[in-house]
């Protein structure tokens, strides 16, 4: 048997450089005469220097993209129950993979104590968020968290709002993104959306 000791094998250029084993023939690097061997496959940071990598490669969890989405008018609370407040078009990277949604809104005076706050991705409503309430015209947190696996890529909408199971008119607060016009001591109050990305 012969043996070839080489640092690196090159295929031709017209074969786009693949090397390729013959019909018929196997690979075998199990049952090596002198030893089981090994092919390293692995890759590292260096190894990357352009192009895409398949979401089929990746592990489960990976982190594919993050935006940060900011708001930082001074609004009021309008509209009846149901009503979204804060919607935001995010650009999804890849098919079937999971989109994290935190939601963190800086609120100012009370109105309602309880009325079915909820982020809605894609279409759907989850009711996994919160507001802290006191009966004074102060500051006043509203925050929330979900996640969906959506099936597509492309533009999806996300939403923040409200939905009383009465279906009257509650809301959590009389405005968002206070300022000093509330109160002299205070600065211009900025909401966020962070969406976050990940693979299934």
């Amino acid at each position: 048997m012969s043996t070839i000791n080489v640092g690196y094998i090159e295929g031709p250029s017209t074969a786009s450089n693949k090397i390729y084993i013959k019909s018929g023939s196997v690979l075998d690097i199990t049952n090596s005469p002198d030893g089981a061997a090994s092919i390293d496959l692995s890759v590292d940071a260096g190894d990357i220097t352009g192009g895409t990598l398949a979401a089929a490669r990746l592990p489960v969890g990976t982190v594919i993209n993050s935006e940060l989405f900011t708001n930082n008018t001074r609004t009021a609370f309008v509209g009846s129950s149901g009503t979204a407040f804060w919607s935001v078009s995010y650009t999804k990277k890849l098919a079937d993979s999971i989109i994290l949604v935190t939601s963190n809104v800086l609120m100012w005076s009370n109105s309602s104590g309880a009325c079915g706050v909820y982020v809605e991705i894609d279409g759907t409503k989850y009711y996994s968020s919160g507001y802290t309430y006191e009966p004074n015209t102060y500051g006043h947190l509203l925050i929330g968290l979900a996640e969906k696996q959506v099936s597509t890529s492309g533009t999806k909408t996300i939403s923040l709002g409200w939905l009383s199971v009465t279906g009257s008119g509650e809301k959590p607060a009389q405005y968002w993104n206070y300022n000093a016009s509330d109160d002299g001591r205070n600065q211009q109050a900025v909401s966020t959306i962070h969406v976050i990305e990940v693979t299934v």
